[in-house]
């Protein structure tokens, strides 16, 4: 359905403090294009789909939403409904990260059996999961001369970080000593990822630490 456009718009000039380069400076202009109509009275002889014109009808559904808050609320958060998905708690944040990370170069280094668990030569995988659902994560180990493994999978809660430990995945098998590895991290939303290696074989401890690859 699509709607024809008002004749004779001419809104009146508002000064501001803002300079609008894209609109000539003018902030009408700049409203009618924010909403979704204002592009198609200027090219088209057609409104764009009441879908999008809707918008445009704020202050309408402000007062609607104002008897129903809770139906509201449900649907500007529920997806396809929800437009801008505005944080509605002070603690809420928006995802960081990517949804599939690499970390080429593995190697879990031997130790000494009688060495402690936190000095125990070990990888680790630092998953930052900062948005507000749930990371379901699948891990898959390459190797230089056989099959990969996996997947290991895991989930990090929302607004939480997991130190996930290669040398204690043992779900489909346990991931090799002394063997050279790769890995490739993915999840179900947007994370970050840190790798980092303990290496305790000599007195000296050894740590190295660096931020994945994220496609």
């Amino acid at each position: 359905m699509l709607r024809k456009p008002l004749t004779g718009h001419d809104p009146r000039p508002v000064e501001t403090r803002f300079a609008y380069t894209l609109d000539n400076s003018d902030f009408a202009r700049t409203m009618l294009r924010c909403v979704g109509v204002g592009a198609c009275r200027s090219k088209k002889d057609v409104m764009c789909p009441v879908s999008a014109y809707a918008f445009g009808l704020i202050d309408v559904w402000s007062r609607a939403a104002s008897h129903a808050p809770g139906v509201a609320n449900f649907f500007s958060r529920t997806e396809p409904f929800a437009g801008c998905d505005w944080p509605s708690k002070e603690n809420d944040m928006d995802p960081i990260g990517k949804r599939r990370w690499a970390i080429a170069e593995g190697y879990i280094p031997p130790s000494s059996p009688d060495a402690s668990y936190e000095l125990k030569s070990h990888e680790a995988a630092c998953i930052l999961n900062a948005g507000d659902r749930l990371a379901q994560i699948k891990i898959t180990i390459f190797f230089t001369d056989r099959e990969p493994a996996g997947p290991y999978l895991l989930t990090v809660p929302p607004r939480r970080t997991c130190h996930l430990r290669f040398d204690e995945l043992d779900n489909p098998e346990p991931i090799p000593v002394n063997t050279p590895y790769s890995s490739v991290i993915e999840s179900t939303v947007p994370v970050v990822v840190q790798h980092t290696r303990l290496d305790s074989r000599q007195a000296a401890l050894a740590l190295l630490t660096t931020i994945a690859y994220a496609d």
